[in-house]
């Protein structure tokens, strides 16, 4: 099952039309996309071996090109991941704070608390 897109952007670009259009590529080649969108052509670049740079004028397109294309430890995911699994644990019921429930404002991705979520992990 291929992974879910991170936010539902309008026209995103099928990672197989990307596919297609790189991989034919000499290893390392530089991908240039001038407008990036979501950054399905970078992150299949990437994926391929090769150097991405991509551009929009959208801040949110931006974000998630970069969020798309950022690498991810695995193993410090693993650690933070179970690091927060114990403190949730360890949080009684009525003292968890869960902002994107108690807060109308958050209820979006678009929404600025979230925005500012995600630029935090870049």
């Amino acid at each position: 099952m291929p992974p879910r897109p991170i936010h539902p952007f309008p026209a995103r670009m099928a990672s197989e039309l990307a596919f297609q259009a790189i991989k034919d590529l000499p290893d390392g080649a530089i991908v240039l996309d001038p407008m990036s969108g979501s950054g399905t052509v970078m992150k299949v670049a990437v994926e391929s071996g090769h150097i991405a740079r991509g551009f929009d004028v959208d801040p949110m397109a931006v974000l998630l090109s970069q969020v798309q294309t950022h690498h991810v430890d695995d193993k410090a995911m693993i650690e933070t991941s179970e690091n927060i699994i114990k403190e949730a644990q360890q949080t009684p019921l009525n003292k968890a704070i869960l902002p994107w429930i108690d807060n109308p404002c958050s209820r979006s991705w678009s929404s600025p608390l979230i925005n500012l979520e995600l630029f935090s992990r870049l």
